[in-house]
């Protein structure tokens, strides 16, 4: 069985906004993506988590950051190098 993974926020998780309260089964789009998968033997795990963010400072650590710009550096050598190509 395959399985995909839907990590994030508030709205992978279900939340009904101004409640603390979730949405049930057949309404949150996680659980609707699984609906439509299920034939095709594949599960949907949901992984959301309200708060969830990239933008607080926890998420800056060194070893991310490390990452990023390392990313952010190959990223902008491939477009260059397309660019001088097209």
């Amino acid at each position: 069985m395959q399985k995909i993974l839907c990590y994030g926020d508030s709205n992978t998780w279900g939340l009904i906004p101004g409640t603390e309260e979730r949405y049930p089964w057949g309404v949150r789009w996680t659980s609707l993506l699984q609906e439509e998968l299920k034939t095709r033997d594949i599960h949907v795990l949901e992984e959301g988590l309200c708060g969830r963010t990239t933008a607080f400072e926890y998420m800056k650590d060194k070893e991310v950051q490390e990452y990023l710009e390392t990313r952010k550096q190959e990223i902008k050598r491939e477009s260059e190098e397309v660019f001088k190509q097209g």
